[in-house]
C-alpha cells in the first residue's frame, strides 16, 4: 500500500492496521508480533513504527489496501415496513425511509425484524461489520421490549432462561426482566438471530405478542429514535463495534 493519499503525514503501524480494515487492535498487534508485516520489504515487529506518504506496507506478503468508505447508521423501523431492499407486491420497505442519496451506496440491513416487529435496526455497506454481527460465534446481545396479552409465568420465565427445544434445537439462554409487570411488560435479550425466535419463543407457552420492539444491539441503542427515522452511528459506537472480541473470522492470526 502507497500511502499517498493517507489522512496523515505519518500513522502508527498499528492505527494504520486497524484503520485499513484489517481487524480489531489486538488482532493487528497479534499479525506484526507474528512476523506477518513488513514495511518497504522488511519485517517489522514494532507496532509503533511510525509509517509515512513514501513506505509501502504488506500484510502476509500482500498489499494493504486502504479502507473502503463504508456508512453506518441505525433506523428506527415502524411496524407494517418490511426488512428488505425492495418489494415485489410494492409494500414499503426500510429504504423508503432513507433518502434517494443513500440508495447508490449499496446498503443493506443487518439482520432482520419482522414486519410486525419494530425498533433498532442496522444499516450498511460494511459487509465485515454485518458478519462481526449476525455470526454465532460472536454471541451478540439483542434486546427487546414485550408486551404479552398476560403476565408471563415464572416457570416459563425460567424455562426461557435455560433454554428451550424449538424445531429440535434448544435455544441458548435468555435474560428476562420484568418492566410492569401490571400491563404485561417485559425486556428480553437474546444473542441468536433465528427466524422470528422472540415470537416462537412466546407462541411456545401460549401467549400472544401485542407489541414487540428491538431497542438495542450489542451497544448501540435506540435512544430516542423517532419511528421511520435514521442517524449515523457515532465514533464511539463504532469504536466498540470493532473491539477485539468482535473480529472477523476469516482475520484470524491463524489464517494469515
Amino acid at each position: 500500500m502507497n500511502l499517498q493519499n493517507h489522512h496523515s503525514s505519518k500513522t502508527k503501524l498499528i492505527t494504520l492496521l486497524r484503520d485499513s480494515g484489517i481487524g480489531s487492535r489486538r488482532s493487528c498487534f497479534n499479525l506484526i508480533i507474528n512476523n506477518k508485516v513488513s514495511v518497504n520489504g522488511i519485517i517489522t515487529t514494532n507496532a509503533s513504527q511510525l509509517i509515512s506518504s513514501d513506505d509501502t506496507v504488506f500484510v502476509n506478503k500482500k498489499t494493504l489496501k486502504q479502507k473502503a468508505e463504508f456508512t453506518y447508521i441505525k433506523l428506527n423501523k415502524p411496524t407494517g415496513v418490511l426488512t428488505t431492499l425492495h418489494d415485489d407486491n410494492d409494500r414499503a420497505t426500510v429504504f423508503d425511509l432513507l433518502p434517494d442519496s443513500y440508495r447508490k451506496l449499496s446498503l443493506f440491513p443487518v439482520g432482520r425484524l419482522d414486519m410486525y416487529t419494530e425498533g433498532l435496526l442496522l444499516i450498511t455497506n460494511d459487509g465485515h461489520l454485518a458478519l462481526r454481527l449476525t455470526h454465532p460465534r460472536y454471541e451478540i446481545e439483542k434486546e427487546y421490549y414485550i408486551t404479552l396479552n398476560k403476565a408471563l409465568k415464572t416457570q416459563h420465565a425460567d424455562e426461557l432462561a435455560s433454554g428451550i427445544l424449538i424445531e429440535n434445537t434448544k435455544t441458548a439462554p435468555a435474560k428476562i426482566v420484568t418492566l410492569d409487570e401490571q400491563n404485561f411488560k417485559y425486556s428480553i435479550t437474546v444473542h441468536e438471530g433465528r427466524k422470528r425466535q422472540i415470537r416462537v419463543m412466546f407462541t411456545y407457552f401460549g401467549y400472544s405478542i401485542k407489541s414487540l420492539q428491538r431497542i438495542r444491539i450489542h451497544n448501540i441503542e435506540l435512544g430516542n429514535l423517532d419511528k421511520g427515522n435514521f442517524d449515523s452511528l457515532t465514533k464511539d459506537e463504532m469504536n466498540v463495534l470493532i473491539d477485539e472480541k468482535m473480529t472477523d473470522p476469516r482475520l484470524d492470526i491463524e489464517k494469515y
